[in-house]
């Protein structure tokens, strides 16, 4: 590879590294922006360029992508609703009455009660969600419940 080759690389690396971090910083462009990190990352890391320039022009984006990515999801959490539930329930957070935080395997556990209101003292999540949901019998015996199969079960009782 010869140096004006290297430069027009590195230049180019240069465009998709700034250009991915602004697609990124959008919310809707946000995926794009990551590709666009990755790619100008490749193209810089390909050049001449001493090693130095390349771990800063490349590992900087890279590196603020990765960590402000993994900032963005919530906490895992897992619904325990009464199996022999019928009908919405709602979850209130952030009040000091409510109910104190239960962890099993590392997830939140949100037992639902009979009534379907539940208080909780932890403020409310925001990121990416990763809930899950399952009936429990009495004998703490759970069921997962997927999306389609409470949907196809409120189809058939509407008949």
């Amino acid at each position: 590879m010869n140096t004006r080759l290297s430069t027009v690389l590195f230049v180019v690396g240069i465009v998709f590294l700034t250009s991915g971090l602004f697609l990124y910083l959008t919310w809707w462009y946000f995926f794009y922006g990551m590709i666009a990190v990755v790619i100008g990352a490749v193209l810089v890391l390909i050049t001449k360029k001493s090693w130095l320039v390349k771990g800063l022009v490349a590992g900087v984006p890279v590196l603020f992508v990765a960590w402000s990515f993994s900032r963005t999801f919530a906490p895992a959490q897992t619904y325990l609703i009464p199996e022999n539930f019928s009908g919405t329930f709602t979850v209130v957070h952030g009040e000091p009455c409510g109910e104190p935080d239960e962890i099993e395997d590392d997830r939140f556990l949100i037992r639902v009660p009979s009534s379907g209101i539940l208080i909780l003292q932890r403020e409310l999540p925001s990121g990416w969600i990763d809930d899950r949901f399952f009936f429990e019998n009495a004998r703490g015996e759970r069921t997962m419940i997927r999306s389609t199969s409470v949907l196809q079960k409120r189809r058939n009782s509407q008949r």
